[in-house]
C-alpha cells in the first residue's frame, strides 16, 4: 500500500469518526416551526439571516431559536395618561403587534425574544404614546373620540419603536397593528359631569325633535286651510262665471228675439195699470206690432 492510499483511507476514517463525535455531542439537524423563523447563534453571536419554516442542517456547535413572526397580542397594558386638560386617564389597552421576519435577527440581537420585545419595546413604548397623545385631547374630547385616540397611540407607538431601532442602526424592526382601549376611567366627578352633560343633550334633542314634530304639524294644517280657502275661492270664480256667461247668453237671445222680452215682462207684470199714460200698460209701447 502506497503512502497516497494510506492518507485516504486515514482521511477518511478521520472524517468519518469527526461526524460520529459531531453527531453524538452535537444535534447537526434542525426544525422550525411554522409561524416562526430560526435564528442561528455560534458561541452567542447571531449567524447569518432568519431560517425559514421547515427543517436544515446546522454546524453542530451553533443553536437554533425559534422567534414568532405571526401577529401577536399584548392584553390588560396598564396606562396612565393626563389630557391637555390635566383630567387623568387611567385605562387598560390591548397592543396588536408583530415582529418582521425579515428583521428578526436584528430584533433577536439587539432586543431578545418575543418576551423581551413585549417588556422592553412594547409596554414601555406605550406608556409613552399614550402620554404624547392624550396631551393634545381634552378630557372631554379624550371621552367621545375614543375611536381616534386609539388610531393616534398606534400610529405613535410605531413611531417611538421605529426612532428606537433607528437609534441603534436599524430600520424597522416591529410593526404595529393596532391599539385598543379596553378600559378607560376618569375621576368620578369628571365621569357625572359628562354623564349629566349626555343626559342634558338627550332632553334637548327630545325637545328639539317636539318642536320639530309641532312646526311640521302647523305647516300642515296651514297648508291645508290654504288649500281649502283657494279651492273655495276657485269654486266662486266657476260660479260667477258661469252666471255671467248664462246672462250674457240670455241678453244675446232678447236681443234677438224682441216677443220673448215681451213675454217675459208680461208673465211678470203685477196686473196694475199705470195711473199716467191714459191708462195705458206698461207693453203697449214695448210689444206694439209694426
Amino acid at each position: 500500500m502506497n503512502i497516497n492510499s494510506k492518507f485516504l483511507i486515514n482521511t477518511g476514517l478521520y472524517t468519518v469518526v469527526l461526524v460520529l463525535l459531531m453527531m453524538f455531542f452535537g444535534q447537526p439537524f434542525y426544525t422550525v416551526s411554522f409561524g416562526n423563523v430560526g435564528i442561528e447563534t455560534c458561541y452567542g453571536a447571531v449567524r447569518g439571516q432568519p431560517l425559514e419554516a421547515g427543517t436544515g442542517v446546522k454546524l453542530p456547535w451553533c443553536k437554533i431559536t425559534e422567534m414568532h413572526v405571526q401577529a401577536r397580542s399584548i392584553s390588560d397594558i396598564k396606562i396612565s395618561a393626563p389630557t391637555i386638560d390635566l383630567q387623568l386617564l387611567d385605562g387598560t389597552a390591548t397592543v396588536q403587534y408583530t415582529i418582521l421576519a425579515s428583521a428578526a435577527a436584528e430584533t433577536y440581537q439587539v432586543v431578545g425574544l418575543e418576551g423581551d420585545v413585549e417588556n422592553t419595546i412594547i409596554i414601555t413604548g406605550l406608556q409613552e404614546a399614550a402620554k404624547a397623545v392624550t396631551a393634545h385631547y381634552t378630557g372631554t374630547d379624550l371621552f367621545y373620540q375614543r375611536e381616534k385616540a386609539q388610531q393616534d397611540m398606534a400610529l405613535s407607538l410605531q413611531h417611538w419603536v421605529d426612532v428606537s431601532a433607528k437609534a441603534r442602526g436599524y430600520t424597522r424592526l416591529i410593526e404595529i397593528q393596532g391599539i385598543q382601549l379596553t378600559a378607560a376611567h376618569f375621576t368620578k366627578i369628571f365621569e357625572d359631569a359628562l354623564q349629566n352633560k349626555a343626559v342634558r343633550a338627550q332632553e334637548l334633542d327630545r325637545a328639539d325633535s317636539k318642536r320639530k314634530t309641532q312646526v311640521q304639524g302647523a305647516l300642515g294644517e296651514a297648508a291645508k286651510i290654504t288649500r281649502n280657502a283657494e279651492a273655495e275661492a276657485n269654486n266662486i270664480r266657476l260660479n260667477a262665471d258661469a252666471e255671467s256667461q248664462a246672462m250674457t247668453q240670455k241678453a244675446e237671445q232678447l236681443a234677438k228675439n224682441p216677443e220673448l222680452l215681451c213675454y217675459l215682462a208680461r208673465s211678470k207684470w203685477h196686473g196694475r195699470l199705470s195711473e199716467t199714460g191714459h191708462g195705458k200698460t206698461p207693453f203697449d209701447q214695448l210689444c206694439d206690432k209694426k
